[in-house]
């Protein structure tokens, strides 16, 4: 058993005993090292330099930390400080042990750290010198665009057109397709050929090949293939569509191995075969081919075994059986897929977007496949096609996907240059070599493709023999790349190399002559900047940068000062701007403002009187006198100039009585808490409650900083004690006790006090006057519960929601605001006044007519119901207005409404709805499929047929349903502010944000009648106050047009590369203008676009259904 070892027992330490704990008040921290001495001193006169010093952490008596300079040519400031004496002549050691700690943090407040003030820049001549030059605003060096010798271009990338600068790269390096581009010549009918994109492709592989800058802009090309630079599309559909734009092209040549180049190249001939399983009959099938789909269906495959795996038969049996002609019924039968030939360029397309039927979405697969450097293809042709000797192809080109999103990601590509023989990796403008690509494998080694060159990863070999390597050829064989990123793999057959038959060189082909014009004026300008560019540098005065990042090291190496020495104060920031002066404005350069100093302020550290600021004292620095006058020679000085010695006396007074203030009131408030109690029996003084509750407070909220605290007998605090008579206040519940020992106390603080002895009386004119105020409160209570008794129903109950219950009881209409106001008078008679009077003539319009309609529950809304015999009491206490009397109707359930005598002026209440600023109006939400009220108003008599009665006084009622009133409805009720400006479409942007309801399934209805117009606005509608609209929420179906079996887009979206060149985007010629070439959006018949979110709406449509903006006829 293995022994434990023991725990080693820790050193002794002279630190804290067991139990006892640390008191951190007594550790000394900046604000007892600053201001530790006003404790020291009696009063302010006793303030001496020293103190003055020690507050901003300029006296050695401060104990401040001196901190090395980091940026010194030496090793800087001594460790070693030197010894202070203090004032009484005691030998006082600022400091014996090692450098102190030093950080930006914790020196961030340190006076005598120069430290983390900017340094690092000029410390960096590069840096510093880039920086210098950004500020002469020269523009970008063009130099560092300029191409390496024998260094491949790179394709700026215009926003999302990686996937064709991939195949841009990888076309190039194919010196014959090369050829072959730049041998096409414009046709009879064309006569703009620069426009079209077969000339756009000579144009970009002559830059490729011979541009002087290491990236071209391929703008020309993407605008001539019409390509939409924002949107990713798939590489692999833009590989087939432009070669197929480019094989239209082609065969419009002359030349005869033109016009086939592109089936001689890239395409091949496979073979589908069916064998009858009865009679052995055959049946095949041919057809080209321009790339092999390899699918990945587990991690770590190889191409060979993917290949092999697309070969094998498929049974064809019960309900795919196959229908043999020979035998003329349906029979089993054996399916299988070869290949007759293979290209000179072979693409195998890796499937690597699949579809997932679990989530219902594409995903990009991560398995890796594992692919050769050198491949035969022999054992992959038909068996009858196979020969003896090796079809060798080698691979010069890897299309990379790089992301984890089938939707989104980033093409890169992985070329073969010939000229150089070696490997490049292209990520649009950058450029790498990666060396070799592949690893010798034994026998597998997965290898992942990096921009550093190749990562290794061995995998286990059990279980297989090992092979021994007998030539080159072999070697290459066995060399072997794997990827979780490759998308299209690139072979060319070995044979097809372009190669002079006297020599090994390849033959490299020149651009044509009109091309290579466009490509000469490009290199031209090219270097026609860089050499405005050297001219301007020269006339940059770099000497003059050398001296001022001479002159500034010069004065950050040796800038310290110590408080045995004069020192120049200033502030942190002021020393940051002066540093970064040259980085951050452009500098002197003429001579006569050689002289100018300029003005570096330093008020962030000032007080109001023009000194320095101890509470500033975070912010200040201290250099030496010789350090100031080099910043003076820099052409910069600070204003004001001030010492160490110019802290302001009156700011260090006005601190020390605060800070006195902090230490002296807690020790006297306890000392006051210990004495100020007294017995009713013993005589005492009088002080105000609230003063000496906040008085006797840690922090009183009374305190001011650097003001004295109010007397308890101050005029906010004396009436709480005295009454404007000067007598003693007859309301003891603001005034207190306290004893003689604690007036003493008070009195060492306000010696001017003078407060009233407990034994004073009460003042005899206020005592009086409170008692003739308790006898008229007796009375208002007594009228307040009169009026109540005599009112009781109208106290008790709300008649407006329960007039139901008095059917046959005449009632009246009063203003609500009278009722709140009389209730409120009734629960606190005191403290509310009695209401003067019931108002009801606003209800009477000009002409003695009603203003409201009492049917109206939008007139109600401010109005209360009362009996008319409670009116007639009202009419005995109050002044009132005329009445205005109404009665239910008594035709049981059908008749809900009331009965008035006096009529409703319809013009007059309708000129009042109609004559507001802003409306609250009420919105009734629907469910889909609901059926919408309609001729239903809040805010008038509603239009009747069949349903209307009339009262025998002739006055106009309708009927509601049971159902309606009783029901519990499910339809929701929103309320929004409206103005008369607010449109309909904005009402309906409204909902959205309320209810999340987009606008177009929203139908708003007034009185039954859509608002179609979303343009209008609620006055031209006719909306009135308090009204309320039916809002009804269509359900989200698929939209179609007008004509049958059309469907309706939601939009003009446009997938892949519609609206393209390459997406069937007819030219006529090559030559034709551009306006032809421009994509044009498909509208279904009839549809009219908007202008400004594109989707297509109905030809009756006046508003856009998504946007709701107007739409053009």
């Amino acid at each position: 058993m293995t022994m434990k070892r023991k725990r080693r027992t820790a050193a002794h330490t002279n630190g804290l005993a067991p139990g006892e704990t640390l008191n951190r008040a007594q550790l000394p921290g900046r604000e007892e090292l600053y201001w530790g001495w006003i404790s020291s001193i009696p009063n302010t006169l006793s303030i001496s330099d020293d103190h003055l010093l020690r507050t901003c952490g300029f006296s050695p008596n401060s104990q401040p930390r001196f901190c090395r300079n980091q940026y010194a040519r030496s090793s800087g400031m001594s460790s070693e400080l030197p010894l202070v004496t203090d004032p009484d002549g005691d030998l006082t050691i600022v400091s014996d042990d090692e450098d102190p700690v030093c950080d930006k943090k914790s020196c961030q407040s340190n006076p005598y750290c120069l430290n983390y003030l900017g340094q690092k820049v000029w410390e960096n001549e590069a840096s510093s010198k880039e920086s210098y030059l950004k500020l002469l605003k020269l523009g970008p060096d063009p130099i560092t665009r300029v191409r390496e010798p024998g260094q491949p271009v790179g394709l700026k990338n215009l926003g999302a057109t990686c996937y064709a600068n991939a195949f841009l790269q990888v076309w190039f390096q194919d010196l014959d397709f090369r050829h072959g581009v730049y041998d096409c010549k414009p046709t009879d009918s064309n006569d703009r050929f620069e426009e079209t994109p077969i000339f756009q492709l000579q144009t970009t592989f002559a830059a490729l090949q011979e541009s002087s800058e290491s990236v071209f802009n391929p703008i020309k090309l993407v605008e001539s293939l019409k390509l939409r630079t924002t949107e990713q599309q798939d590489a692999q559909e833009f590989s087939k569509l432009f070669i197929s734009h480019l094989d239209e092209a082609f065969q419009k040549q002359s030349q005869l191995g033109l016009r086939t180049l592109v089936a001689d190249k890239f395409q091949a001939e496979q073979v589908y075969g069916t064998i009858c399983g009865r009679c052995n009959n055959q049946s095949n099938r041919t057809s080209d081919y321009l790339e092999i789909e390899v699918n990945i269906e587990k991690n770590g495959a190889t191409l060979e075994d993917r290949l092999i795996a697309s070969l094998k038969t498929e049974t064809l049996s019960g309900e795919n059986a196959y229908f043999c002609s020979k035998c003329e019924s349906l029979v089993d039968a054996t399916r299988c897929t070869a290949y007759n030939t293979f290209p000179p360029v072979l693409h195998f397309s890796i499937l690597r977007f699949v579809y997932d039927l679990s989530s219902m979405e594409r995903k990009k697969s991560k398995h890796t496949i594992n692919f050769p450097l050198a491949l035969d293809m022999n054992q992959f042709l038909a068996p009858e096609r196979q020969t003896s000797d090796p079809l060798m192809y080698d691979l010069r080109g890897v299309l990379l996907h790089k992301g984890a999103s089938a939707y989104h990601g980033h093409y890169e590509v992985q070329v073969f240059d010939v000229l150089n023989q070696s490997w490049y990796q292209f990520n649009d403008e950058i450029v790498t070599h990666i060396g070799a690509l592949g690893a010798k494998v034994k026998p597998i080694d997965v290898i992942d493709i990096t921009e550093e060159g190749i990562t290794k990863k061995q995998t286990s070999s059990r279980g297989k023999k090992k092979r021994r390597i007998e030539s080159d050829d072999e070697d290459e064989y066995l060399r072997r790349v794997s990827s979780k990123d490759a998308y299209m793999l690139v072979y060319v057959r070995r044979l097809d190399v372009t190669v002079d038959a006297t020599s090994t060189e390849l033959v490299v082909h020149a651009p044509p002559h009109h091309v290579m014009t466009t490509v000469d004026e490009s290199n031209e300008r090219y270097h026609r900047k860089c050499e405005e560019y050297n001219t301007r540098l020269q006339k940059a005065h770099l000497k003059r940068f050398s001296q001022i990042r001479e002159q500034v090291t010069d004065v950050y190496r040796s800038w310290e000062a110590t408080p045995l020495t004069k020192a120049v104060v200033v502030s942190k920031q002021g020393l940051e701007k002066w540093l970064a002066r040259n980085q951050t404005h452009p500098p002197q350069l003429n001579d006569e403002d050689a002289g100018v100093l300029e003005e570096i302020s330093i008020s962030d550290i000032l007080c109001e009187h023009g000194v320095l600021d101890s509470s500033k004292a975070s912010h200040m620095k201290c250099i030496n006198e010789g350090a100031y006058e080099k910043i003076l020679a820099t052409g910069c000085k600070f204003t004001p100039l001030l010492y160490t010695n110019n802290v302001c006396l009156i700011c260090v007074t006005q601190t020390y009585q605060e800070k006195r203030y902090q230490q002296d009131h807690p020790r006297l408030v306890s000392i006051f808490n210990g004495v100020c109690e007294v017995a009713l029996d013993e005589p005492g003084f009088w002080i105000s409650k609230s003063w000496l509750k906040d008085w006797r407070l840690a922090k009183p909220r009374m305190h001011t900083p650097y003001q004295e605290d109010p007397a308890p007998d101050s005029s906010e605090y004396d009436i709480h004690v005295r009454c404007e008579h000067g007598g003693l206040c007859p309301n003891i519940a603001h005034r207190r006790r306290v004893s003689k020992e604690g007036a003493q106390i008070i009195w060492i603080l306000y010696p001017h006090w003078n407060p009233p002895s407990t034994d004073a009386g009460v003042c005899i004119v206020c005592q009086a006057s409170v008692s003739k105020s308790h006898e008229s409160n007796r009375g208002l209570r007594k009228q307040a519960e009169d009026e109540k008794n005599r009112l009781k129903r109208m106290y008790d109950y709300d008649l407006s929601s329960q007039a139901s219950l008095l059917a046959d009881t005449p009632l009246c209409i009063v203003p609500e605001e009278f009722l709140q106001d009389w209730k409120q008078w009734l629960f606190r008679p005191i403290e509310f006044p009695r209401p003067s009077s019931v108002d009801t003539v606003p209800l009477f319009c000009e002409h003695n007519l009603l203003l409201i309609d009492p049917n109206s529950s939008g007139d109600m809304d401010s109005l209360s119901m009362i009996t008319v015999a409670d009116w007639e009491i009202l009419e005995g206490l109050y002044k009132t207005g005329p009445i205005v009397a109404i009665q239910r109707l008594t035709g049981g359930e059908g008749y809900p409404g009331f009965t008035h005598e006096i009529e409703v002026c319809q013009d007059c209440r309708t000129r009042r709805l109609r004559d507001y600023e802003e409306a609250e109006i009420a919105i009734r939400v629907h469910a889909p499929g609901e059926r919408v009220p309609t001729q239903t108003s809040t805010n008038g008599s509603p239009k009747l047929d069949a349903a209307q009665y009339r009262s025998a006084n002739g006055t106009i009622t309708y009927r509601k349903s049971k159902r309606l009133r009783n029901g519990k409805s499910r339809v929701q009720r929103r309320r929004f502010v409206i103005k008369k400006s607010t449109t309909v479409k904005e009402i309906k942007m409204m909902v959205y944000e309320e209810l999340d309801i987009p606008p177009v399934y929203q139908a708003l209805f007034l009185n039954g009648h859509e608002l179609a117009d979303s343009s209008a606005t609620v006055a031209e509608v006719g909306l009135l106050l308090n009204d309320t609209l039916d809002l009804r929420q269509d359900q989200e179906t698929d939209q179609t047009s007008d004509i049958e079996g059309i469907q309706k887009p939601r939009a003009n979206e446009v997938e892949g590369f519609g609206g393209t060149l390459l997406g069937g985007f007819t030219t006529g010629t090559e030559g034709s203008d551009a306006d032809e070439l421009a994509p044009s959006p498909v509208h279904y018949a009839g549809a009219k676009a908007c202008p400004a979110c594109t989707f297509d709406n109905s030809s009756q449509d006046k508003n856009c259904q998504i946007c709701l903006n107007p739409l053009e006829d």
